[in-house]
């Protein structure tokens, strides 16, 4: 239990679903950005680096999940014809398939997708087994990564790390063989 429980052990495991960061050149020519609120502890952090490149390259955005406040959007001076809401969706599968349907409405054929880092190859499978390639937005690796050097990644910390990580990879490996 101790050595699940280190950082140093979540972080090396975290590797397995690590995404790979692309260079700035690889959002040239997207048309829309994908907002996937993944419930209130990750939806500020998503919502920032949606809005940081709604900023840079004036592109709408597709906000999904049933924590999305439109307020948010308002309060940050995006305008109403640049935003497409789907509140609906309770899950990655429900989001794909929703924004799916907005973006075949719209005409968007290159989305970026914001998630989080550990959630951004589950994503994309499900988005592409839904007939819709995304080019992930990635813009540095989990913050919470510490050096491997530090003292303290070795020391046991909570199952939350892991737990997440577990949970991407059995569901990387579900939706791999279950979804058409």
């Amino acid at each position: 239990m101790w050595i699940i429980s280190t950082p140093i052990f979540s972080n090396n495991v975290f590797k397995i679903i690590e995404p790979e960061i692309s260079g700035p050149d690889y959002y040239i020519n997207k048309d829309v950005i994908i907002l996937l609120s993944g419930g209130r502890s990750d939806y500020y952090h998503r919502l920032i680096l949606a809005y940081s490149l709604h900023t840079r390259l004036k592109l709408p955005i597709i906000a999904s999940g049933q924590d999305i406040d439109e307020s948010h959007f308002h309060n940050l001076q995006i305008q109403p014809y640049n935003i497409f809401i789907d509140n609906k969706s309770l899950d990655t599968f429900q989001n794909a398939r929703n924004v799916k349907l907005i973006c075949d409405k719209k005409g968007f054929t290159r989305p970026i997708l914001v998630t989080s880092t550990y959630h951004v190859k589950r994503a994309k499978l499900i988005f592409e087994k839904e007939g819709l390639k995304t080019y992930p937005y990635v813009e540095n690796l989990d913050a919470n990564i510490q050096s491997k050097h530090s003292f303290y990644n070795y020391l046991p910390d909570n199952f939350s790390n892991i737990s997440t990580i577990l949970k991407e990879i059995l569901g990387l490996l579900h939706y791999s063989f279950f979804l058409k």
